[in-house]
Order: C-alpha cells, then structure tokens, then sequence
C-alpha cells in the first residue's frame, strides 16, 4: 500500500496528454494529443492513464485521443514489458478545463478513508469524464490555473454556480448544463489556501531529483544514446537560435565559464561530474563537424570538394 498525491482543484482532475512522442512513432501519438481513452478508462487523469498503460505490460492497450479537435482511434498499441507505450505524459491544466475520471481508490491503494462524503465536492458531482468547466461563479475560465483562482474567489459561499458543458455523444450534441459546487468547510479553506506564493524562503529546500535508472546494461545504453541525441539536438538548437537573435553572444560560456561550471558540479559528486563532461564532449563533437575552416568539419568539405572537382 501507499499515498499517492493527486493534484486536483476541489475534486476537478486534468486529463493526460502527450507533451512529447516517440520520435519513432511505432505508438502513432503525436505531441498535444489529448488522450479520449486508454484501455477501458475514458478520459484519464495522469494517474489513471499510466496506471492503465503499466498494469498491461507485454501487452496491448487500445488508444483513443482527441487530435485536433477531431477524435482519432489509434487501435490496438504495444506496450512494452516496462509499461511503456513511447511518449512523455503531462495534463491539460494548462490549457483545458476538460476534467478526467476521478481515480478508482481500491485500484491506487489510497488510503482507506476516502467515503463518497470525503471526497472533494468536484469528485462527487456525478460529471462524466470529458466535460469542460466553462464559467465559475459567472467567470469564464480557460484552463486549471484560471479554474482555480475562480474557486478560490468563490469559496467563501461554499456554494459555488459553475457552467458545464457535457460531452458529446453519439445521440445528442455537447449539453450546457449549470451545476452547483457545494464546498464543505475543509474543501473552502483547502481551496482558499491554494497559492503560488509562500512566506517561508525558497532557499529552506532542496529541490525535488529524480533518477532515472535502467532495469538491464541494454536498456542503460539505449538510455545514454537516446541522452546523447537529446544534448545534440539542443546544441544544433542553440546555435540556430544565435542566428535568430534569441540567444545573445554573452549567454554562451567559454573555457573560464565551463570550468568553474565543473567545479561546482564536481563538488556533488563524480557522477555528476561524469554527466558534465560527456555534454561538453558532445558539444565539442557537434561543434567539430560544423563546416568551419579551423575544425575537422570544415576539412571535410575542402577534401570533398577537391574529390568532386578534380
């Protein structure tokens, strides 16, 4: 068993999205896809979709997402004995207040106390997965971020007006429905709470880290390879950006710069260390093919173009 944090807005849910794809493409995902359904689960949340994607791993899970604002049946997907289906997850909070099914609590092991009464009031509304939080209290909203600060204002009534529209289905159109948010007294000052700002100094924390780690030496390459095309890719990025002016001169660091770098990156550890000198081994790499006169990239096409021409 465990805790699993949920983040929710008074019982509203994100839906999951592709924030990045395979570049592959084996999973036919697309970035921004917004996922319909996956498995048996219509409209997931970031906790349901994963968990429905891992609990069938070596198997198949069917996809549906909604693209461009067109719903598209991706069938039938791989997933792999890691449970993995080839994207990065993130949610719709930033631009969508479509709402995901409430999480099945028996399914995630949350604890056992959550009854129907305990929930927050948006889990118990009875709204089907895939509506869309129009108006607050009259305000119109956009997305989670706007969604909450409407709620917020609100909660002091504890009976909060909301405009929903409801999903389509194959019978009737998208229905606006009004609907009534009430907020018991923990719900109201929970929401009331809600804030980006803090009184206690950032600096009283360490920042959040995560680490990846490979199940078998196989997977450990793919990783290291996969990394190395990422850091590649952004140094060809950061050199286009230069041309364009959105990356100045100045923002670049040279041999002083780089090694103070790897001094402080030293002091955490030899890993870390380690990390920081394969990027500059890579930057230094991509650099050297670039047809430049003074590096290997640039001989290159001097000799290719004396074999052409003679």
């Amino acid at each position: 068993g465990g805790v699993v944090d949920l983040a929710h807005v008074a019982g509203f849910v994100p839906v999951m999205k592709v924030e990045r794809a395979d570049e592959k493409g084996k999973s036919g995902l697309a970035a921004k896809d917004i996922f319909v359904r996956i498995g048996d689960v219509q409209w997931p949340s970031m906790l349901e979709g994963i968990g429905e994607i891992r609990g069938r791993a070596g198997k198949t899970v069917h996809i549906m997402v909604l693209r461009d604002g067109a719903e598209k049946d991706l069938g039938d997907v791989r997933v792999s004995s890691e449970g993995r289906i080839g994207f990065v997850p993130s949610s719709t909070a930033d631009d969508s207040t479509v709402i995901a099914r409430w999480p099945d609590a028996d399914r995630f092991k949350l604890p056992d106390e959550p009854a129907a009464a305990n929930l927050p009031a948006g889990a118990i509304l009875g709204l089907p997965p895939g509506s869309r939080i129009l108006k607050v209290a009259g305000v119109a909203v956009g997305n989670f971020t706007e969604l909450r600060d409407a709620v917020r204002a609100a909660a002091g009534s504890r009976s909060v007006e909301l405009l929903v529209q409801l999903p389509a289905t194959a019978k009737a159109g998208a229905a606006v429905v009004p609907q009534t948010l009430s907020l018991s007294k923990a719900d109201a000052e929970a929401v009331g709470g809600l804030a980006w700002l803090t009184p206690v100094p950032a600096d009283l924390f360490q920042p959040r880290q995560t680490t990846l780690k490979a199940i078998s030496p196989v997977a450990a390459i793919g990783m290291g390879l996969h990394e190395t095309k990422r850091v590649m890719l952004q140094t060809y990025v950061t050199f286009a950006r230069l041309f364009q002016g959105s990356v100045k001169v100045e923002h670049l660091s040279g041999p002083i710069g780089i090694a103070r770098a790897g001094v402080q990156l030293a002091d955490r550890g030899f890993i870390w260390l380690l990390f920081f000198m394969a990027v500059i081994s890579i930057n230094l790499a991509v650099v050297n093919f670039l047809p430049l006169p003074i590096v290997d990239g640039g001989h290159f096409v001097f000799i290719f173009v004396r074999a052409t021409h003679g």
